[in-house]
């Protein structure tokens, strides 16, 4: 009974090695469902942009990223808890319009709507996963920076772009809030982008080591967050009737200076003035930037977390090994050990069991011809030899019969 405690306690070791394969599986699972829906990510907002600025586009990058993504649904959507939010997702996708240039505000809001809904999507995938909570801190550096940062900041840099050109060169009295819808855009963006940076070097730093080509794509998504950035826009007063006002706003808004400066009661018509051809080429480099380090980080998480199961199994088979040999022992040892402590118990009591027969081996019996007369066998008609008899005597008187 003593060889058996520890072999319970091996036993045991090896359901918590189980359930960790587990989640280790289901993380991989969540990993696997972010590859498509990255692509969804970078053909929406691309989507969007063409949409807003009333350009002619080909809808099938986004139909082709949308069927892909279902089929991965329709596999792992349901453990996953996303099927739900991805119905909705598509139906939206479905639904968005083409509109012109002339509809670009509300248009640029439909497609927000859907940006919101996808982001959720994100969301819901890396806590039904167990992304979210990974202990590992190299892998949960990676989830982090591809399943939150990475879309944050490409939604946030195409309704930069798509603002900039909807405002640009537009006559509006409410050019102050566009300034400012302006600003918080591009401070999401680059407040995503630095916190994308800071996963892959907290990354690297546990010992992940990225490729050159993907150091590369980091390089040119930073420039790109740069040049945005560095853009600047502020609003340019129109003549008017009463005077002339001058431009005064240096990107924040403040425009005080653009009041009529006679007192006549009409206020100077204002646009806004943004280098949008230098916007449009920021946010391409940086979608395409996006989209190759979407596919690199998620790599590199698949990667871990596939050694970090292969691990685990290995650890398992070998805990299920050694207690299989120690259950193995166990029984040797009691099967040993019994007849032994049999034998003992029939030598203490004065019994040799090496010259008892084997119960299972009958015993022949007397011949029925035999009887016992006083302890000695006879044959019927014969006189018993008495102890006292004369044995030559005996065999006269039998020999004479």
């Amino acid at each position: 009974m003593l060889l058996l405690a520890p072999v319970a306690v091996l036993f045991q070791q090896a359901h918590p090695t189980s359930d960790d394969r587990a989640s280790v599986q289901r993380e991989r699972d969540g990993a696997t469902y972010l590859r498509p829906l990255g692509q969804v990510a970078v053909a929406l907002v691309d989507a969007q942009s063409a949409a807003v600025a009333g350009r002619p586009a080909s809808g099938e990058p986004l139909k082709e990223a949308v069927a892909e993504m279902a089929a991965v649904d329709t596999r792992l959507g349901g453990q996953l808890l996303a099927r739900e939010r991805w119905a909705g997702l598509r139906a939206k996708i479905d639904a968005l319009p083409n509109r012109g240039a002339d509809e670009a505000a509300d248009t640029m809001a439909t497609y927000s709507e859907a940006a919101d809904l996808l982001l959720g999507l994100y969301r819901k995938v890396r806590e039904a996963s167990g992304l979210a909570r990974d202990s590992v801190a190299d892998t949960y550096y990676l989830q982090d920076g591809a399943a939150e940062e990475l879309p944050e900041a490409l939604v946030n840099v195409g309704r930069f772009s798509d603002l900039a050109m909807i405002a640009s060169g537009q006559s509006s009295e409410h050019h102050e809030l566009t300034i400012a819808n302006l600003g918080t855009y591009r401070s999401d963006a680059l407040s995503s982008a630095d916190d994308l940076i800071d996963d892959l070097l907290a990354a690297e730093t546990e010992n992940v080591s990225l490729s050159s080509g993907v150091l590369g794509e980091i390089d040119a998504f930073q420039r790109a967050m740069e040049t945005l950035g560095a853009v600047t826009f502020a609003t340019k007063a129109k003549p008017s009737p009463a005077g002339t006002a001058k431009p005064t706003s240096n990107g924040k808004g403040d425009n005080a200076d653009d009041a009529d400066p006679a007192g006549s009661g009409h206020s100077a018509a204002t646009s806004l003035v943004v280098d949008v051809a230098q916007v449009r080429a920021a946010r391409t480099t940086a979608q395409d930037a996006a989209a190759k380090l979407n596919t690199a980080i998620l790599n590199e998480l698949d990667g871990r977390l596939s050694a970090r199961a292969d691990d685990l199994d290995g650890q398992r088979r070998r805990v299920l090994g050694v207690t299989a040999l120690a259950v193995a022992l166990a029984v040797t040892a009691v099967w040993v050990a019994l007849p032994r402590r049999v034998r003992r118990r029939r030598r203490a009591g004065g019994r040799d069991t090496s010259s008892l027969s084997s119960p299972m081996v009958p015993q022949p019996a007397a011949p029925p011809a035999l009887q016992s007369r006083g302890g000695v066998h006879t044959q019927a008609g014969y006189p018993a030899l008495d102890e006292d008899s004369d044995p030559k005597h005996w065999n006269r008187t039998n020999a004479a019969r």
